[in-house]
C-alpha cells in the first residue's frame, strides 16, 4: 500500500466482505461475532477507540510494507541492482492575506455564511406545531446544513472564482425554491440523495460527471429551475410555509450581500493568486512543477488566468513555460498524453525532454492523485488547503516515487496567514456539531463522507509550521506495527527487493 488510505470506514467493510463471502460471522474466532455491528460500533466511537477496533481487525487480514518500514528494515534494498534512495521531503509555507483577497469583506462574508438558515435542507425543523418530527431525518438534515456551510468556507479559501460560482449557484437555487414555497409548494431538496447531487457541483473533483453537473453549465437560474422542477413534492399542509419563506428570504438577502461584495473583484486584487505568480517568478522559475487544487473550478480559474493575455508579459519573464491543466472533464486518453508530456522520463518517453511537447507546469485536481509516475518533477504546490492532511501526503507521493533522481523534494503549501486560526475554528465547530449528531446514531456513513477530525486540524497547523515529521507520521498512521514485525522480519542473507 504505497499511499495512505483515505476512504470511508464502510468502504473498508465492503472490501473485507469481498473475501468473506458476505459472511458476517467470518471473524468469530477472532472475537468479532458480527462484522457489520463491529464496524457500526467503530464509527460511533471516538477516533482513537474506533481506530484501535479497526486495527485489531486489519491485523487478521492485512500485510503491509510501508515506506517507513522498508526504509528502516531494508536499508540496502535494491531494484535491478540499483540501491533505492529516499529523497528528503521539505515543506515550505507560503502565506497570503485572505482578507486582502476579498478587499476587506472577508469577515462580513464569513459572518453571513455562519448565519445562513439553509431551510431548504432542513425542512423537518419547519414542520407545523403538532406534526410529528422524524428524529433520524432531522439529525441528517442538521448535519447537511453543517456540511453545506463548511463547503462554502472551503471554497472561500480555495479561490475567489470557486467561491463566486458557489454563491451564484446557491443564490439562484434559493430564489427559485422560495418562489415555489410562495406558491404553496414544498419540495424535497433536503432528502439525502438530492442533497448529495447538489453537493457534487461544489465538492472536490470526481471522475463521474453527473447529468446535474452538466446541467449547471447552463445559465444558473435555468439550471436551478431545471433541478427544482424534478424534486419530489411534500405535503405542504405539514409545514409552516410562512416561516420557511421568511428563512429563505433571509438567506437570499445574505447571499445577495455576499455576491455584491465579490462579483467585481478583479484578479489583480486576488492576493492569493498574486502570491502564486510571485513564487513561480522567483523561487521556482525554470522548475518543472505541479500545482494541486481541491476543486475543479479553482484549477480552471488558475489555468485561465495564467494563460490570459493580461499575463503574457509575466509568462515571458518565466521563459514562456508550457502550462497544462487536468481535471475530470479531460478525456482519459488526453489526460494520459499530458502526463507523459509532463513526466516523459518516468513514463518511458525520454525523447520528449526538451521539445515543445514537454509540459513544464501542470495544474491538476486530485483526479491525478493516484497511481501516476510524476517523478521527473521535484516541486509541488498545494494551492488550497486540503482539510484532510492524508490527502496532502498522497499528493506528495505522486512525485516521491521509486526512481526519483532528486535529493530533496519541495512541497509548497499556501496558507491564509492571519485568517487560518479563524477559518480552522469555524470548520472545526461545524465538524464538531456534525459529530455530535453522528454519536446519537442519526447519521449513516454516506452522509458523513470524508470525516475531518480535531487531529487533522492540529496536523494542518504543524504543516503550516513546516514540521516535516508530519509526512512520515501520516504515512505511518495506519501502519500495523505488530503485523509487520511478524511478517516482515528482515533476512540477513538477501535484503534486496525483487
Amino acid at each position: 500500500m504505497p499511499t495512505p488510505i483515505n476512504n470511508n470506514i464502510f468502504d473498508l467493510y465492503n472490501q473485507i466482505n469481498l473475501f468473506t463471502g458476505n459472511d458476517r460471522t467470518y471473524f468469530a474466532s477472532a472475537g468479532i461475532g458480527d462484522l457489520y455491528t463491529y464496524f457500526l460500533a467503530a464509527r460511533r466511537e471516538s477516533i482513537e477507540a474506533g481506530s484501535i477496533r479497526i486495527f485489531n481487525l486489519l491485523e487478521e487480514v492485512v500485510i503491509r510494507r510501508t515506506r517507513p518500514f522498508i526504509r528502516r528494515a531494508y536499508p540496502e534494498a535494491t531494484i535491478r541492482g540499483k540501491k533505492i534512495t529516499w529523497p528528503r521531503r521539505q515543506l515550505h509555507t507560503i502565506e497570503y492575506d485572505l482578507e486582502a483577497a476579498y478587499e476587506g469583506f472577508y469577515k462580513h462574508i464569513v459572518r453571513n455564511i455562519e448565519f445562513l438558515n439553509l431551510a431548504h435542507y432542513s425542512l423537518e425543523s419547519y414542520k407545523r406545531s403538532g406534526q410529528e418530527q422524524d428524529d433520524f431525518e432531522l439529525g441528517r438534515q442538521v448535519a447537511l446544513v453543517g456540511i453545506f456551510k463548511s463547503r462554502f468556507l472551503k471554497r472561500l479559501e480555495s479561490s475567489m472564482d470557486a467561491f463566486r460560482i458557489s454563491i451564484r449557484r446557491a443564490l439562484e437555487f434559493v430564489k427559485t425554491f422560495a418562489e415555489y414555497v410562495q406558491d404553496g409548494i414544498v419540495l424535497d431538496a433536503a432528502s439525502f440523495q438530492v442533497a448529495m447531487r447538489l453537493l457534487e457541483n461544489d465538492d472536490e473533483d470526481a471522475e463521474d460527471v453527473s447529468p446535474h453537473s452538466r446541467a449547471t453549465e447552463m445559465d444558473e437560474s435555468d439550471a436551478a429551475r431545471h433541478i427544482i422542477e424534478a424534486l419530489p413534492r411534500l405535503d405542504a399542509s405539514k409545514y409552516d410555509r410562512r416561516r420557511i419563506h421568511r428563512a429563505l428570504q433571509e438567506d437570499i438577502d445574505a447571499l445577495t450581500e455576499i455576491w455584491h461584495d465579490i462579483r467585481d473583484i478583479h484578479i489583480t486584487h486576488d492576493a492569493k493568486l498574486q502570491q502564486l505568480k510571485a513564487l513561480l517568478e522567483t523561487d521556482l522559475r525554470g522548475q518543472k512543477l505541479i500545482i494541486f487544487t481541491y476543486y475543479k473550478d479553482t484549477a480552471r480559474y488558475l489555468y485561465q488566468v495564467l494563460m490570459s493575455d493580461e499575463n503574457k508579459h509575466w509568462r515571458e519573464r518565466l521563459g514562456n513555460p508550457h502550462i497544462r491543466c487536468i481535471d475530470s472533464n479531460i478525456q482519459t486518453t488526453d489526460r494520459a498524453r499530458i502526463i507523459v508530456n509532463f513526466a516523459p522520463v518516468a513514463n518511458g518517453y525520454p525523447d520528449i525532454v526538451g521539445t515543445d511537447r514537454e509540459v513544464d507546469i501542470l495544474i491538476s485536481t486530485d483526479v491525478l492523485s493516484e497511481g501516476q509516475n510524476l517523478q521527473d518533477c521535484g516541486y509541488l504546490i498545494n494551492y488550497d488547503l486540503h482539510w484532510n492532511p492524508t490527502r496532502m501526503v498522497q499528493r506528495a507521493g505522486r512525485i516521491d516515487r521509486l526512481g526519483s533522481s532528486f535529493d530533496s523534494l519541495h512541497i509548497y503549501n499556501m496558507f491564509p496567514e492571519r485568517a487560518l486560526e479563524d477559518l480552522l475554528g469555524l470548520v472545526r465547530s461545524l465538524t464538531a456539531k456534525i459529530e455530535v449528531i453522528n454519536q446519537t446514531g442519526f447519521l449513516d456513513a454516506s452522509v458523513l463522507g470524508e470525516v475531518v477530525t480535531p487531529r487533522d486540524f492540529n496536523t494542518l497547523k504543524r504543516i503550516a509550521d513546516e514540521d516535516e515529521s508530519v509526512i512520515e507520521e501520516q504515512e505511518s498512521f495506519l501502519e500495523l506495527a505488530s503485523s509487520e514485525a511478524l511478517y516482515n522480519v528482515p533476512r540477513k542473507l538477501d535484503r534486496s527487493l525483487r
